[in-house]
This record gives structure tokens, sequence and C-alpha cells, in this order.
């Protein structure tokens, strides 16, 4: 089972960031124990923020694997949300998360 942890989730931010959504998907599903991203919402636009702070991974349990993390990283609107192994951008509301 492949777990992210807050630096790895801090990299696919980073490598995402200024991105589009279409771009983002394709460049988190390159990635080492990505293995489906569910979706990436964006409020505002189809372009991922520059600010790599401001975009928050989550990653989300795989149904036939046990103690997969459920962790976010960073802040503002965009969010990616991940299966472990799964990352997918969702907007969030929460401001410094």
């Amino acid at each position: 089972m492949y777990q992210f942890d807050n630096a790895e989730q801090a990299q696919l931010a980073r490598l995402i960031a200024g991105k589009s959504s279409d771009n983002a998907n394709v460049m988190l599903l390159q990635q080492t124990g990505v293995g489906k991203v569910d979706s990436i919402n964006i409020s505002g636009g189809d372009t991922l923020p520059v600010d790599a702070t401001q975009i928050t991974i989550v990653v989300l349990n795989v149904p036939e694997l046990k103690e997969a993390p459920v962790r976010s990283s960073g802040s503002g609107t965009p969010t990616s949300t991940t299966s472990s192994p799964i990352p997918r951008p969702s907007p969030s509301s929460v401001p410094g998360r």
C-alpha cells in the first residue's frame, strides 16, 4: 500500500501548481502511487493557483486497502483528493488550511 506523507503531498501540489486541470490530471497520474484522479475542481477558471500552498491534496482510502491515510496539505480554494493511491483536487472554503 502506498501512502503519501505531508512532504509528498506538498511535492504533488508544487508539481501541478499553475497547470490546467487537464494537465494536472495527466501529471498526477504519472506519479508513483497515483492510480486514479477522481476530480480536479477549481473555483474561478481552469487553472490551479501558481502558489502550491493554496492547493490541498486529500488522500482517500481505497476500499480494498486498510488504513490508508486521509490528509490534507496547503490552503486556499483548490483541493486535490487522493485515494491512496488516487489524487483529485476540489474546492476548499477553509482559509489557512
